[in-house]
This record gives structure tokens, sequence and C-alpha cells, in this order.
């Protein structure tokens, strides 16, 4: 137990299927540490070994809290269960040490620790660690030199290749509950040591002790092993190679946004206030539309200062952002923005697996109350001013998301084809732009007269182009008929009529898919099936 005035120190220690002979070990090390041990926070993620550890705590002299979850957990989760308990029993000035369950800690590794940590900026520490084979013979006097690691690494080197050894880490309580809940991952594509890595370096410094302070057992049963070298890549140019780059890039990108995403939840619960000169270095992973040029400048940098594995990293990042980026501008169905959010949603799907997402999960965060509107998709509310004529003479009101041409593609195309038709044939018709402003009315118009037939001039002038994002006001008329395209358009055209006196009650629309199809269950899902409960007269534009 930790005397007054004493840093008490918490031990969040994985147990899953321990070696009796290596825990042990590894439980007097922790006993004979200069700097005592507060208590052990002991994760039986196993859910068998309770006993086991139990009689070794006791044996040892150490205070120890048991956590046996309800289903067994992989090492990520472990550590997250750990460090929830034991930011609930420790106090706020208590430092938290992470601990593997087959190494062996150097007597003064914990006073080390908190000697690190008593530095205002200093947020979290680590150290280097000797390698030894499972009977205790060493392998290799350091970990760091081992696997070539930058060992004062930016928050984009993290990024880029962890080099935080998760049984080094030894971080302050508030960095911990910071950091909780994880992101969610669908497998294992990162550790937990990276994360907190992450948050800590965005809190504060991460210090760094250039000396073995865990001896890093190697047997057969290790979740994660020191790597004397690359491990066997696929070839190069095939698709394995392509996937694994994806997936790695992936990965970075995701842990961006995620932390990026607790930064903004820290600020709005009056929590703490990250470094805005550190989360700078997230910006190439959150700029929408990059084409590398910042993780190209930085593995130059990196290669130069002889960093030439981690060098090929920041390029392999860079080259995956470019490719995003040109096949985002490949002409294609949808805008270049939306292209780039489909090509990341993609991605995300295969490493993490999930989405990136705020989770509001730290203590001392308030909750925020949300109207049940505020999930509503934006789109469907009309963000512009109407003025209404009972006596104008009516027209053809087409709704589409956006009117340029390099943005007209499928039902946009099909819409603008039946006002062309339409005008051909005598009929007023005007385009409502809905989504996204008119680049150039001239080349817009050109375009959708080159998809008429026969002479433009003769109808041309029965063509109208608004767009409510650069005209305040909409005109209307009560004879008018709506013409509905995209589902959220449906719900514009439905809550026009409900809040004016058109002549016809119901709107016309344009049905080229089932819309719900394109999306997992949720708002969008439930938005575009509810707009075909809508009072519409449907135009099918398929062969069925």
């Amino acid at each position: 137990m930790s005397g007054p005035g004493r840093t008490p120190v918490f031990v969040v220690l994985a147990v899953f299927r321990p070696d009796p002979v290596y825990l042990e070990a590894q439980l007097r090390s922790l006993a004979g540490q200069t700097h005592p041990v507060e208590r052990v926070v002991a994760v039986i993620a196993d859910r068998v070994s309770r006993d086991l550890v139990d009689r070794f705590c006791q044996e040892s002299g150490l205070p120890v809290d048991l956590v046996v979850p309800p289903d067994t957990l992989r090492s990520y989760r472990s550590f997250e269960a750990g460090l929830e308990r034991a930011i609930k029993i420790a106090p706020e000035s208590a430092v938290i040490a992470l601990c593997d369950q087959d190494d062996i800690w150097r007597r003064d590794k914990i006073a080390l620790g908190v000697r690190a940590l008593s530095e205002t900026d200093v947020s979290l520490v680590h150290s280097d660690a000797e390698v030894i084979d499972a009977e205790g013979a060493r392998l290799h006097p350091s970990l760091a030199r081992l696997e070539r690691r930058k060992r004062r690494a930016t928050l984009r080197d993290l990024l880029i290749r962890n080099t935080v050894t998760g049984m080094t880490v030894m971080l302050r309580r508030d960095v911990a509950a910071a950091a909780l809940p994880f992101p969610r991952q669908a497998a294992l594509f990162f550790h937990h040591d990276l994360w907190l890595a992450l948050v800590a370096a965005m809190l504060g410094r991460i210090a760094y002790i250039d000396a073995p302070l865990v001896q890093y057992r190697q047997h057969g049963g290790n979740v994660v092993g020191a790597v004397a070298s690359a491990r066997r890549a696929p070839r190069v140019g095939s698709e394995a190679w392509l996937r694994h780059w994806a997936g790695r890039y992936g990965v970075a990108s995701y842990l961006a946004k995620s932390l990026y995403l607790r930064a903004s939840e820290l600020v709005a619960g009056d929590w703490v206030v990250p470094d805005r000169d550190r989360l700078a270095g997230l910006r190439p992973y959150l700029a929408p539309v990059t084409a590398g040029g910042t993780l190209f400048l930085d593995a130059a940098r990196l290669a130069a200062a002889g960093h030439a594995r981690l060098a090929a990293d920041s390029a392999m990042h860079g080259a995956v952002q470019a490719g995003r980026l040109a096949m985002a501008l490949i002409p294609r169905r949808a805008g270049t923005m939306e292209a780039l959010c489909a090509f990341d949603r993609k991605l995300f799907s295969l490493a993490p697996g999930v989405q990136p997402e705020a989770v509001a999960g730290a203590p001392g965060i308030a909750s925020e109350v949300r109207s049940a509107e505020s999930f509503a998709d934006p789109r469907t509310f009309r963000r512009f001013d109407v003025s209404f004529s009972s006596s104008r003479p009516g027209r053809t009101v087409i709704l589409v998301p956006t009117l340029n041409p390099q943005e007209c593609f499928a039902g946009v195309a099909t819409a603008l084809d039946i006002g062309a038709g339409l005008a051909e044939r005598g009929h007023e018709v005007v385009f409502v732009a809905t989504d996204l402003p008119i680049g150039c009315r001239t080349r817009s118009a050109e375009f959708i007269e080159r998809r008429g037939s026969g002479n433009a001039r003769a109808w041309s002038h029965r063509v109208s182009l608004v767009c409510p994002r650069q005209d305040e006001t909409v005109a209307f008329s009560a004879n008018d008929t709506l013409l509905a395209t995209a589902w959220w358009t449906a719900h514009l055209a439905r809550d026009l009529i409900a809040e004016h006196p058109f002549t016809r009650r119901d709107f016309l629309y344009l049905i080229q898919d089932y819309e719900p199809g394109f999306y997992p269950w949720g708002r969008d899902y439930a938005a575009a099936l509810e707009s075909y409960g809508f009072d519409h007269r449907p135009i099918f534009n398929s062969a069925p």
C-alpha cells in the first residue's frame, strides 16, 4: 500500500489462460517494486483463472480487485474493462499501469514511471524492454532497436506505425478516462496501446524511458510478439497487397477521425481541452479532399532521418490517398464528394469493419439532449422561402438535387429528359435545384437543351432554372404540378403541398430504383421507405 504523499499506482492486468509459472513470476515482480502497488485490477478474460490469480496475489501480498466479465474477452476489451474498473476505484491523483500476464518488471519500473509522470505536461510514459525467451534467456537487449522504432513519435507517426508497447505503459488517470470507451472494431485491427497513445499525445506529451524496464517474454502463447523483421508481405500489385495497404490506411484514417470526435466530446463536456497544435497533425487524415501530399513530405522527412520503414509506410498511406482521389474524379454516377464518402465507407468496412462514431463515454461529460427532428436528414426540410400565387398559370415544377452537368446522372438525368420533353410539347417547366448551388446557369441550360429533340430555340424559353441556395425565394402557383425525383425531394413536395393551397393535392414521383435498398436499416432507409406512402402518382422508368 502507498504511504502518505505517495502517488497511488493501480496495475491493470489482463489474464487469459496463463502459464502459472509465468504469472507467478510476474506478480512477484509487481510485489517487489520499490514504489508499492496500491492495487492490482485483474481482468479474468478467460473467466476461469480467478482462483489462480487470487491465490498468487495473496501469496505475493498484492491487494487485488478481480473483474470477471460475462463473456470471454480478447486483450483489447480486457484492458478496456480493466481501465473502467480502475477509474472507478482509483483517486484522481492515481497513476494506472498496464501489465501482461507473463513478463517480468524491473524493480524500479513504477518508480521511474511515476517520476516521469510528475512533470506537468507528461500524460503517458513508456519504456524500452528486454526480449527474453520462455526460459528467461535474453534474446535481444532492446525491443526498440529490434523493431527499429522511432522512439519519440508525433501524433501522425503513431497513426502510421505504433511505437508504444502496452506492457510498458503508465498513464494518468484522467488520460485513461478520456480514452474510454475504446473505439469499436469488427476484429482486432489495432491494439489498446495505440489508442491510449493517441489520446495521450492529444492531451499532453508522451515520455519515453530509454531503458529496458520490462523483460518481454516470447513464447508460443503470445498474443502479440516482438518482430525482428517485416512479415512476409503480399506480392506487390496483387489484390492482397492492395487490400493490405488499403486496410492499413483505413485503420489510420478511422483512428484519426475517432480521435477528433473524442476531442470534440471532451471540449463539449468542459472536461479537458485537447492541444490544438497536436490535433493539427490529424489534418491529412481528416481533409475530405487530399492527394497525399503531406504524407509524401512526411515520408521524405522520415527517410532523411533514417527511418526508412516508417517513411515507406507514410508513402504508402499517401499513395492510398492519391488513389482515393483519382477514383473519385473518374466520371461516375456520383459527384466527387459523394464518391469520396462512398470510398471511405467501403474502406472502413474492410478495416476496422465499422464507421467512426462519437460515443460520449468519458466521465464528467454532460449528455446532450436532442429533439427527434435533429436526427432527420436535413435535405428533407425546406430551407428556402416561398412566394405563392393563386392566379399564375400552372407549370410543372421538377425538384432535383442538382442542375450541374457533371453531377446529373441516373434519376436526375431522366428528370431533365422529362422536363425537356414537356417543354417541347408546350408546357412551362421549372427545375428547382434543392441541394447544390448551380455552378454556371448557362452551362446547365445548354445541357438541358441538348437532351431535348428538335430545335431547342423553339422551346428552351419555356424552361426556368431556380436554385434556393442562391435565390432566397422560390415562386409557386396554386396550379403548379410538383414532380419529385430523389426520395428526399418527395418529402419536400409532400410538405410544400401540406403548407400551401395547391389545386393538385398529390405530386408526381419519378421512381427508377427502390431507394431504401441503397441504405442499411436506419434513418435513411426509413425516410426513403416513408416517401412511397405519400400521396403521389408514380412515374416508373424501367422495363418491368
